[in-house]
């Protein structure tokens, strides 16, 4: 998976993480009716797999609710032929006129974090809520719009004094859900540019890492070739060398030998000893031109010396130059 994908996949994931609550012990009456009104959500939910579940808060909220499968009760004062009173919904959860506002006011919450954990139960335990949920507020909500499931909710409770604050909620949950979706949508787009510039960085970062290792190849290749042109200098030198040395020897000991005859033959003319001295002359006088010829030789073997150091400075200095622009170059 190249860059660019990873960053998307990572941020969209991000962005849309839910989040798990555990289940907790109820910490007030308060917190019990909201764990009970999630678990009716969530029965309407299995009920219906087709409804959404932010739909089904607002069906249970928006429903006149009628008579449910009662439950029994005992109740203080007993009749006398011991009969039980059947409580419905609305009595067992007892709202207080104060409590009914609240809720009323308070729905846009609500419904937020309805959205934020839509599609995962906040209940993990399984709530038994066949008793509560009655075939009324199940009816007819899957495949039906928010307009016309509120036309049908206003005419059926058209005495009721709540409908115009249900037609403003319901009116404020789509604006809401169509800025939320707008905010989605833009940071998605942010997530994409972001991941491209820092793709298109990574891209230059490479290329510039790129050059820079072939320009410091290539002067590694330059100096091992100036290096190797360098020792066949030298090794040829060397030969020469060795092969005037072994010249001017040969011309010292044969000197000598002639000397030495010269000595030993006393019966050689003068002429042959001038001829030998005038030899001796001219062996002598190319062995200074020798000597010469070698001090010019090393002079010039001293100087390859000093070129090839300079040129390991300069290589030196070239690849702390290419170090310190690629440092600068991550900084940026």
């Amino acid at each position: 998976m190249d860059p660019l994908s990873n960053i998307v996949t990572n941020s969209i994931a991000f962005i849309e993480k839910r989040i798990e609550f555990k289940r907790q012990a109820f910490k007030d009456i308060d917190e019990l009716y909201k764990s009970m009104f999630e678990a009716l959500v969530d029965s309407v939910v299995r009920t219906r797999p087709v409804i959404r579940r932010y739909d089904a808060m607002w069906h249970l909220l928006v429903t006149k609710w009628g008579p449910v499968p009662p439950t029994t009760e005992i109740s203080d004062s007993i009749p006398a032929h011991g009969s039980y009173e059947k409580v419905g919904i609305m009595k067992r959860i007892n709202y207080t006129p104060l409590q009914e506002s609240y809720l009323a006011f308070n729905v846009l919450s609500l419904r937020d974090d309805m959205l934020r954990k839509a599609g995962d139960p906040v209940i993990t335990q399984d709530a038994i809520t066949s008793d509560i949920v009655c075939a009324d507020f199940l009816a007819p909500t899957t495949g039906c719009s928010y307009e016309t499931y509120l036309d049908q909710c206003l005419d059926s409770n058209s005495d009721e004094p709540k409908n115009a604050l249900i037609v403003d909620l319901v009116k404020s949950t789509r604006d809401l859900e169509e800025k939320a979706k707008e905010q989605k949508e833009w940071a998605q787009r942010k997530v994409v540019d972001t991941a491209r510039r820092l793709s298109k960085n990574f891209m230059e970062l490479n290329l510039l890492r790129r050059e820079a290792c072939s320009e410091k190849d290539k002067m590694k290749d330059e100096k091992l070739h100036a290096e190797k042109e360098h020792m066949l200098k030298l090794t040829a030198m060397e030969q020469y060398f060795r092969k005037v040395n072994f010249e001017a020897n040969f011309v010292t000991d044969s000197i000598r030998a002639d000397a030495e005859a010269v000595k030993l033959n006393g019966s050689e003319t003068e002429r042959e000893l001038k001829e030998s001295l005038k030899r001796e002359k001219k062996w002598k006088k190319k062995l200074s031109d020798a000597g010469k010829q070698i001090s010019n030789y090393r002079s010039q073997r001293d100087e390859e010396k000093q070129k090839g150091m300079q040129m390991k400075l300069e290589l030196l200095q070239a690849n702390e130059e290419a170090e310190e622009a690629e440092v600068n170059y991550s900084f940026h």
